[in-house]
Formats: C-alpha cells, structure tokens, sequence
C-alpha cells in the first residue's frame, strides 16, 4: 500500500473509533497500522473531540513517558477546543492524583 493509500485508510479508520476501548486498541497499536506521531495525534484529537474527559483519565493512567507524551498531547488538543473545561478537569484531577499518592506515602 502507497503512503497516502495507508494516509487515507488510517484516516477512515481513525474517524470510525469511537469507544474508549477501540482507542486503546488502535493507540496501542494491536493492528500494527501506526507509522508515525502524525497518525497517533490524529487518533488522539479524534478522542479529544468526542470524549475529552475519557482521553485524559486514560493518558494520566499511562505511566512515564507515554503518559507524559499523551497527556501533554490531549490536554493541548483539549485547551484549543475549550480551555475552561480543560483546566478544570485537570486541576480536579491533579489534585486527586496528589492525594492518593500522599495517602499512599
């Protein structure tokens, strides 16, 4: 398959995901379709668009790098698309996150 076939296949793809466990399939990818940041920040916008909060719990549960990557990349998507929500989410969320892990120190 020609780069833009795959460009445009993944695009039909990608605008198909709708649940939060096909956006993890696909961003884990189980279907060996992800061939560049591009193709994952596609999926994710897409996520942000439709389910912001779900795209960010899911990026926060991620761990070190990934979840750095992610989370920076949602919540960016996230703050273009309506900042006032974005804050919030992540301040409430942030501040859960801090708790549990000083309850668990």
């Amino acid at each position: 398959m020609s780069g833009t076939n795959k460009t445009i296949a993944l695009g039909g793809i990608i605008s198909t995901l709708s649940t939060k466990d096909e956006f993890e399939y696909f961003l884990n990818d189980n279907l060996g379709l992800i061939s560049s940041r591009a193709n994952r920040k596609d999926a994710l916008d897409l996520w942000v668009k439709k389910r912001p909060e779900e795209a960010a719990a899911w990026a926060m549960s991620l761990s070190g790098e990934k979840n750095k990557d992610a989370s920076s990349q949602i919540l960016d998507s996230w703050l273009q698309k309506d900042s006032d929500k974005a804050i919030d989410w992540y301040l409430q969320n942030s501040a859960k996150k801090m708790k549990r892990k000083s309850w668990i120190l």
